[in-house]
């Protein structure tokens, strides 16, 4: 594998700060490597930077799952190895920034996993209790309303859309 520089630690320890100080050091971009931050709706609790936080750099796995949509460690190992590809072509070195640390592990060695077609299955209640905790509430929409996007996210192989 080529260079990817992984900035990792405790939560709460200025990870991403840095990891945006670096980004704009070196004009490149970042890879969340946490496994919550997949998932749109679920800001409050995930650390998740807003786009003004985001101050214009490119970010890779965020925002994108729905909370009903099934994911996993084999499905961040593949999205995180394209966004590297995809860096890579551009002679940069990515960042892999913070996370869950079977999530970055998979990444960076050779973790094999293969792809299940089991499920498990989630019940209509639990589905529900996930959708009420992460529906916004009016108190919260007061104090953070929602954020114009101003960086953008990317996904791997979207080069085209940069300009």
């Amino acid at each position: 594998m080529k260079k990817v520089i992984v900035i990792a630690g405790a939560t709460a320890t200025g990870k991403s700060a840095f990891g945006l100080r670096l980004a704009h050091a070196l004009k490149t971009e970042i890879i969340s490597g946490d496994s919550i931050q997949v998932y749109r709706d679920l800001n409050i609790g995930s650390a998740k930077l807003s786009y003004d936080e985001m101050e214009g750099v490119i970010h890779y796995c965020i925002d994108t799952r729905d909370l009903n949509e099934r994911y996993s460690v084999y499905d961040f190992q593949q999205e995180a190895r394209a966004a590297i590809a995809d860096i890579h072509d551009q002679g940069k070195i990515p960042i892999l920034v913070g996370g869950t640390g079977l999530y970055l592990k998979a990444v960076l060695f050779d973790y094999d996993f293969t792809e299940e077609e089991n499920e498990i299955p989630v019940s209509d209640e639990s589905k529900g209790a996930l959708r009420e905790i992460a529906r916004p509430r009016p108190r919260v929409r007061e104090i953070h309303p929602p954020q114009q996007p101003e960086a953008r996210l990317a996904c791997p192989g979207d080069r085209e859309e940069r300009g």
